[in-house]
Formats: C-alpha cells, structure tokens, sequence
C-alpha cells in the first residue's frame, strides 16, 4: 500500500508522457494487488518491466524496475510492455551499471 501511494504521489509531477522509474523489491503485477493497481494504471501506462530477481551481487537493490509513462488522451485502452528477466553474477556491487 505504501509503494502505490509514493507512485500516484510522484504522478502530479509528471509531465504529459514523461516517465516513472520505480524500483522495488516486489513483484506490482499480482492477483493480490489488482484492486490497489487500479488508480496507478488510470494514470500511468506500463512500457516496461526489468526483473532482477536473478542477479547475484547487487546487495539490497530491488529486484524489479518499473518503468511507467503518463498517459495521455491519445492513449487507447489495450497495453502492452516489455519484460526483461536479467541474469548475471557481479563481483562486487560497483560493477552494477
């Protein structure tokens, strides 16, 4: 619930079609989350998913990067984003980039 606040919080700063990175340590897209995504996704459109869950090495970071867009009027109804599911062993944290 905190996480969907500090989203729509961000929102009125936005521009029109400007972007939302959101890094977090949970997976958004979960049946159980459905009713609290609705605000978010009236606002924002989903370009992309990043899922980090299996890089080794990154320490606290999360492990899912969201990247939003805000919506403008010309933005149809049907959505669709890309997903990344990222691999990878890093040394130390500083070769994270």
């Amino acid at each position: 619930h905190y996480l969907m606040t500090q989203i729509m919080d961000q929102v009125k700063y936005l521009k029109p079609n400007g972007y939302l990175f959101v890094l977090s340590s949970k997976k958004l897209f979960v049946p159980s989350l459905r009713e609290r995504l609705g605000p978010v996704l009236s606002e924002l459109k989903t370009e992309a998913i990043l899922d980090l869950e299996n890089v080794k090495g990154k320490g606290e970071l999360g492990s899912y990067l969201y990247i939003f867009r805000k919506k403008n009027q010309q933005d149809g109804e049907r959505q669709l984003c890309a997903y990344f599911r990222i691999s990878a062993e890093l040394e130390n944290f500083q070769k994270f980039s």
